[in-house]
């Protein structure tokens, strides 16, 4: 009898992108994550040059389009990953997922129970079941977004984004050492949340600070209003939120209008 075998999964790290005529929003963030996590993982390390020009190049393909989403993945299918001669960077672009749109305008979240684990939260590995999983059952509840808890029943982060309570001028995001991706819109939103008029720390969050108000984060949303937690309307966002919304649209646009000129 003839064994048959399977070619080797990929293994390897992929970054998703927003473009706004064309242009990455938070690039930089992006190409350098990229390789921070190979080089965190022991990897071969992607050349950031090269992983900047296969992602404008794709951009560029998607130029006539508002927004759209750029996709650059850096792996192996070697059963050698020390290997360097063998990893390979590829970059795609299309429109935004259909699920994007509707999360940033209905914004409805579930918590997820603790049987939903990931095994590695820190980076965006490709070909992750238990993401795959994950946003089976999360659109089978009828929902937009689900989030993880820890043992303790702290909120983590979400399938796809990370998430930030809102308590007055305080804002709360649960720190990367809990166990989740360090998000490019989450940093940004750190660094930027004073000029909006927040308080911005990293803390636990229970499912009640999100029903006080809250928002989630990521590439593609890139901040989107919680609307309602299993079920249960949220508290509304004061113009705090609406004007941090608009300092990263207006970083967003004006990074776009510069490319163009």
């Amino acid at each position: 009898m003839i064994e048959m075998l399977s070619p080797p999964s990929p293994l390897g790290l992929f970054e998703t992108i927003l473009a706004i005529r064309g242009h990455c929003v938070l690039e930089a963030h992006h190409v350098e994550r990229l390789r921070s996590s190979a080089e965190c993982l022991g990897l071969p390390t992607p050349p950031p040059v090269q992983v900047s020009e296969f992602i404008r190049e794709s951009a560029a393909l998607i130029g006539h389009l508002d927004e759209g989403v750029v996709r650059c993945s850096w792996f192996t299918e070697s059963e050698d990953p020390d290997d360097a001669s063998r990893w390979k960077l590829e970059a795609s672009s299309g429109r935004l997922p259909a699920l994007v749109s509707t999360r940033r305008e209905s914004g409805r979240v579930v918590v997820l129970d603790r049987s939903f684990v990931r095994a590695m939260p820190r980076f965006k590995m490709i070909g992750d079941p238990a993401r795959s999983l994950a946003t089976h059952a999360i659109q089978g509840m009828g929902a937009d977004e689900g989030l993880y808890i820890d043992s303790s029943g702290n909120i983590l982060e979400g399938a796809s984004t990370n998430v930030f309570a809102v308590d007055g001028a305080k804002l709360r995001t649960p720190p990367v050492a809990a166990g989740l991706l360090p998000g490019t819109v989450r940093a940004w939103v750190i660094a930027n949340g004073a000029d909006a008029g927040y308080d911005v720390e990293e803390a636990p969050l229970r499912r009640e600070d999100l029903l006080r108000g809250s928002f989630l984060t990521s590439s593609l949303t890139p901040i989107a209003a919680v609307r309602s937690v299993d079920g249960i309307a949220t508290s509304g966002l004061d113009k705090r939120y609406q004007e941090l919304v608009r300092l990263f649209e207006s970083s967003a646009d004006g990074a776009a209008d510069r490319s163009s000129r």
